[in-house]
């Protein structure tokens, strides 16, 4: 249905791909990924759209005559598609201060909105962020990882692709080497059918804690130690959505998870010796529901909260451009939770896949993200005093709410959340 909030009528672009064969009796004319049309539309809207397709496909109605679908994951074993040190990707040298480069993703599928990657930087000459998007004009005033001078640092994030499949990167000071690689990507539902896997999210269980002996182990992981780690997931489950933390390691060390097999060239958390520091990990699964945990040198404890996974049914995902909905800058926060407005998702939404990032604490604390009203979970970020780091946090919300609520363990700090997409 139409009405002033779904009015568009002063927009000069709607985002309407050409007129196709979408499917159906007719030619049609696909809503765009990005386009303002998605998830309009306001009030009652028929059950099926022009082509027959069951309405809505998302949280709310699409504008128009036809629905386009929430994209589905596919997962895929780790894949380095940029390395800065080497050339792979085609970059040579370190990502400059200020400077924004493209990088375009050879291989990916037909269709592919957004990939899921771990960025790491490297050889880093100063304190800086790196900011990732489909294009420049899309990344100013976000952040997708930060480091102070001369750290290694790893961070989970979810990048929608702009056209050509290729992305943005940018740096802000200093100098830095860039290293991507990609575990999985979403469709653009452009295909018109439910193709790939759903997202179900579960309440945050710990399931290793070789701390306490959660999960079997009461004994960190060795150098070059690999262990079997069992999810308990459904059988229909293909990919396991955790928080990978690594908890004061006795040398600089690096964490890699993946399913079967030999150890790939990756990493999914990078870290020096004597820190505690939070990734959240896209890891594929064996058929067993088991996946492999590898690291790299010295000895560390290791945690992982089960946050959700990847499989049969499930919720869908739409890429946004990215968007900062929270920045406490310059006030911060104490330890009374405070609210993440997100109001341009659509009634209706399941989850919003942000990047949380916590900045200066005035001491060691952690940060915990979750719906409002709901009770407090595991962490999902680890900060020490004055510090500035940042993760990937995917955050169940209220379908008739879209907020979520933001906690602060101990001390002060400020905080900022961009919104990269959303299930539904």
């Amino acid at each position: 249905g139409l009405d002033e909030a779904s009015d568009l009528s002063e927009v000069d672009d709607v985002g309407l791909g050409p007129l196709a064969d979408n499917g159906g009796p007719t030619l049609t004319r696909l809503p765009a990924p990005g386009s303002p049309l998605l998830d309009r539309a306001v009030g009652t809207c028929g059950p099926a759209d022009q082509r027959g397709l069951p309405r809505p496909q998302g949280p709310a109605c699409d504008t128009g005559a036809v629905e386009r679908p929430l994209g589905g994951f596919h997962p895929m074993p780790p894949t380095r598609v940029l390395d800065s040190r080497d050339g792979t990707g085609d970059w040579t040298t370190p990502l400059g201060a200020g400077e924004t480069r493209p990088l375009t993703i050879d291989g990916l599928p037909a269709g592919t909105a957004a990939v899921v990657a771990n960025i790491t930087v490297t050889d880093t000459t100063a304190a800086s962020h790196l900011s990732t998007g489909p294009d420049p004009a899309t990344i100013a005033g976000v952040s997708t990882l930060n480091w102070r001078t001369g750290q290694t640092v790893a961070n989970s994030t979810t990048i929608p692709v702009g056209p050509g499949d290729t992305i943005a990167v940018r740096n802000n000071t200093g100098t830095t080497q860039v290293v991507i690689d990609v575990v999985g990507t979403y469709d653009d539902g452009h295909l018109g059918c439910p193709c790939g896997d759903g997202a179900t999210m579960t309440t945050p269980t710990r399931i290793i804690d070789t701390r306490d002996g959660t999960g079997g182990s009461a004994t960190p992981f060795g150098p070059g130690v690999a262990r079997t780690i069992a999810t308990g997931l459904d059988p229909g489950a293909r990919t396991a959505i955790v928080n990978l933390t690594a908890v004061a390691p006795s040398a600089d060390t690096h964490l890699t998870a993946w399913a079967a097999g030999p150890v790939p060239a990756t990493s999914n958390l990078n870290l020096p010796a004597g820190d505690t520091r939070a990734n959240l990990a896209i890891v594929p699964l064996a058929p067993d529901g088991t996946f492999r945990l590898r690291n790299n040198s010295g000895t560390t404890h290791v945690v992982i909260d089960l946050i959700g996974s990847y499989g049969d049914g499930g919720w869908r995902f739409r890429p946004v451009t990215p968007t900062r909905t929270l920045d406490t800058r310059p006030a911060g926060f104490a330890t009374t939770p405070t609210l993440v407005p997100m109001p341009t998702l659509p009634t209706g939404t399941r989850a919003a896949v942000t990047n949380l990032t916590g900045i200066f604490p005035t001491t060691a604390t952690h940060l915990t993200m979750w719906a409002a009203g709901t009770t407090t979970p595991t962490s999902n970020l680890n900060l020490p005093a004055g510090d500035v780091r940042a993760n990937q946090v995917i955050t169940r919300i209220d379908p008739d709410h879209p907020a979520a609520t933001l906690a602060n363990a101990s001390g002060t700090t400020n905080a900022a959340v961009d919104l990269i997409g959303y299930l539904g």
